[in-house]
């Protein structure tokens, strides 16, 4: 959800007019934030894990992008070409480990489906997480908080530009929206105001706003740690940089393999069950190995964004 509540999609797409009123603007900004960090983080997510032993008619991207999206894929023997693919799948009826035991499996075209294969016989799913979620909500949820705190960072600067209210009658609307307009280029404001000669009189009230992003932008740096530890990517929280000691780094290790491994033990059983079935040599292995044996050192500098 966005700061006003609205849920929020997977991404967003607008085409903005010239039309668009100055009141919109801010939350125009504000969903090209979203998006930017969306896909930045939904790359990384796509990309924590590398598989090898798989044949060239497998496409990995496509089959981590339904693990991230969806929860689960399907590898399957195309019953034409007699050749191994992955596809979309959801599935029908559980076992006693809750388990599905019927997949439909469809391209994302629409135009090629399977339906009623039997798990582990005709096919075999593979899980995201040993829970079977997708991480998709993670995604969109971090890309908003990143948006929001940017967007934050970006106010309180343009703030400090300018750092005035302007005053004065309701016939003077057009007459002050102008003044601002200028004001904001940077250049001197001279407006000729007919209505000072009636008494009717013009304020500039200062605001007076702190900078605060400085901080606004150490928050930033932390939450997106956070993302990077949710997705097995060691790094450091920014604000203990400088005196971080040796429990603490330990600590940051763990946290970072538990949140890998919960992954990759299920993507390490589709590769069981792909071998067994079809007497391939799958593996997956974490991609980001950045961990060294000291758990320190100038190479574990964050991936910021």
């Amino acid at each position: 959800m966005d700061w006003n509540g609205t849920e929020l999609p997977a991404y967003v797409s607008y085409k903005p007019s010239r039309s668009i009123k100055k009141e919109w603007l801010g939350k125009t900004r504000w969903y090209t934030l979203y998006n930017h960090y969306y896909w930045k983080i939904y790359n990384l997510a796509c990309t924590m894990f590398t598989w090898e032993g798989f044949p060239d008619t497998i496409d990995e991207s496509v089959l981590e992008q339904d693990l991230i999206f969806n929860g689960c894929a399907v590898i399957l023997r195309d019953d034409i070409t007699g050749d191994l693919i992955n596809l979309r799948g959801t599935g029908n009826g559980l076992d006693i480990y809750g388990r599905y035991t019927t997949v439909n499996a469809y391209a994302r075209n629409g135009l090629y489906q399977r339906i009623g294969l039997k798990n582990y016989e005709d096919c075999v799913m593979i899980y995201n997480n040993q829970f079977r979620t997708p991480l998709i909500d993670l995604v969109q949820i971090y890309a908003a908080d990143m948006a929001e705190i940017h967007h934050a960072i970006e106010i309180n600067i343009k703030q400090q530009k300018t750092p005035i209210t302007i005053t004065g009658s309701k016939s003077q609307v057009d007459t002050m929206r102008k003044m601002y307009e200028i004001y904001d280029t940077g250049y001197p404001v001279l407006v000729e105001d007919k209505a000072a000669t009636a008494g009717i009189e013009t304020k500039l009230l200062m605001t007076q706003v702190d900078l605060k992003a400085k901080e606004l932008e150490d928050v930033k740096r932390n939450i997106w740690s956070e993302v990077l530890s949710l997705i097995g990517i060691y790094n450091i929280p920014y604000e203990k940089k400088e005196r971080l000691v040796a429990n603490e780094t330990a600590a940051s290790v763990e946290m970072t393999y538990i949140m890998r491994d919960y992954m990759l033990k299920a993507r390490k059983k589709g590769c069981e069950y792909i071998n067994k079935l079809y007497g391939t040599n799958v593996t997956v292995k974490y991609a980001y190995d950045f961990i060294s044996n000291n758990y320190g050192g100038d190479d574990n500098e964050p991936v910021y964004p």
